[in-house]
């Protein structure tokens, strides 16, 4: 049997940090779509295929997570 890892929108809920000027443009409302390999886990950045956040500070919820600037939920689609 042949799991495939889920693919899931990571949805950018709040920024923490930046007011709404992030750097690389990662704003409130920044949408991704990818396969998830890791679950988001404290002390590691979170892997979406090419794109990643920073370090995980806080797991919010199963759906929700916090990072060293910015809020996040997953959708599984």
């Amino acid at each position: 049997m042949n799991i495939q890892p889920p693919k899931i929108k990571l949805i950018k809920l709040n920024d923490n940090m930046f007011n709404g000027k992030h750097p690389n443009n990662i704003n409130e409302g920044f949408t991704r779509e990818g396969v998830m390999i890791y679950p988001p886990t404290i002390g590691e950045a979170f892997w979406l295929e090419s794109f990643h956040t920073s370090v995980v500070t806080k797991i919010v919820s199963d759906d929700t997570f916090q990072t060293l600037n910015s809020t996040y939920r997953i959708i599984k689609l």
